[in-house]
Parts: structure tokens; sequence; C-alpha cells
């Protein structure tokens, strides 16, 4: 024998379903009425719970988010003109409070070698280029266009070089690119940076939740890496040598 019915939330949508089998033979081996009114106020006191969970949750994230947001500012107004440093901080500090994962990188575009520069992992500095459209950080920095992977193997445009000479497994990644703000609303903004993370912890991919805490966290960096990187190249114009994005 079976009973099941339906958890609704307030607006009469289902968000669970409560089963029960096989009633006790002593019982009788049937659900009767009763049986249907007690799984009744069940599933509307469990209605009642996964509401009160969910604002719950939704209030925590936006804790996380505020707080993130107010770091982002501090370090973007503290670091000064120290580029290199900024972009450590902005990974260690906030993009890992965010979206917990393996390894989170920050590639930022040199326009004039049309290359991506590695510049930040948790461990510090680091200087490989990378051409636009290699890759998966290459592809999102030619395309604009957000990856959420489940398992990077998957995708032909991943290149698993690294993994084979480090002995690493990469499974999920999520990357997104980092926009200059437009005057124009119809333009979305030209790509100054891509930001990747690769392996969510906890999970065995990244959720839409993660997309959009990313997609918050690029929106107010990506303005100060773009006139950073102005900045950065007048002053290469000025001296007559090619420096580096500091």
């Amino acid at each position: 024998s079976i009973l099941c019915m339906p958890v609704r939330a307030a607006d009469g949508s289902v968000v669970a379903v409560v089963q029960a089998i096989n009633k006790d033979a002593s019982q009788g081996g049937q659900f009767t009425p009763l049986d249907e009114e007690m799984m009744a106020a069940v599933c509307d006191a469990a209605g009642v719970a996964l509401a009160k969970a969910r604002h719950l949750t939704e209030a925590e994230q936006e804790r996380v988010k505020s707080e993130a947001l107010t770091e982002t500012l501090r370090i973007v107004s503290d670091t000064g003109g120290e580029m290199h440093e900024m972009l450590e901080k902005l990974v260690s500090h906030v993009a890992y409070r965010l979206v917990p994962a393996d390894r989170i990188s920050l590639f930022v575009l040199d326009e004039i070698k049309n290359e991506l520069v590695f510049r930040v992992t948790e461990s510090g500095l680091l200087d490989v280029r990378i051409p636009v459209g290699r890759g998966i950080a290459g592809t999102v920095a030619a395309t604009g266009e957000t990856l959420n992977l489940a398992d990077a193997y998957d995708d032909p445009r991943f290149d698993r070089s690294l993994d084979e000479q480090t002995g690493y497994r990469t499974r999920s990644l999520l990357c997104l690119p980092l926009r200059a703000r437009s005057a124009d609303p119809n333009n979305p903004g030209r790509i100054v940076a891509v930001l990747e993370a690769i392996n969510r912890h906890g999970r065995s991919a990244f959720t839409a939740l993660d997309e959009h805490l990313f997609t918050v966290f690029a929106e107010e960096v990506a303005p100060t890496i773009a006139r950073r990187s102005v900045e950065t190249s007048y002053a290469k114009v000025l001296s007559g040598g090619e420096g580096d994005q500091r």
C-alpha cells in the first residue's frame, strides 16, 4: 500500500513530496482517511519549515555577498597602484569566500598581444601566457560566454596538458569574463579579464548561485582592472619598455 502527498509552498507550488509505503499489517495493512489527515498535517508543517529554511538561506547568502563586496571595495581602495597585489588579495580574500573551490585563478587580458596573463592563484603571483581562444579560459575571453562544466574532460576545448604534467584531475569548472563598463547600453563592454574556479568543494558541480556570486564580484572588480590596465599600458609607452601589469 502507498500513501503519497505533495508539500506545497504558500503560493501553492509543489516543493516536496511525502510518501509512506506498506502500512504495518498489524494495523490493517491499508492506509485510512485518518492516515491521510495526519499526513496532510505533516505536509502543511513541512511546507512552513521549508519556507523558513529557504528564507534563512537567502538571508545568509545576502550576508556573504554583502561582506564580500565590502571587502572588494576596501581592497580596491587600499591597494593603490600595485595591480598584482590587488588581484592577489581579491582572489584569496574574496573569491574563495564567495565560491569554495580547489583553485581560483584570475587571467588579465593583454590586448596588445591578445593573450591572457595568468597572474593570480592563492599561492601568489605567476606569469603564464595563454593565447585567446585556447583552452576554457581562452575560449571565454574570445566568446564572452560563461562556461559551467560538470566535468571539464567532457568538453573538447579543455586543455588537459597541465593535469597530465601535475597529476591533478580537473572535474567541475566555472569560468566567466570580466567586462569593462560601457556607456552604450547595447554594448556589454570589452573583456579585460577572465575568472576561473576549478573543482567545487562540497558539490559535484558549480551552481547557478555560484555563477551569480561570481558575476556580481566580476562587475565590481572589472572597472578597476580596466583602469589599471590602461594606466599600465600608458606607462609602458612612456617608458619605451614592455614592463608588466603591476
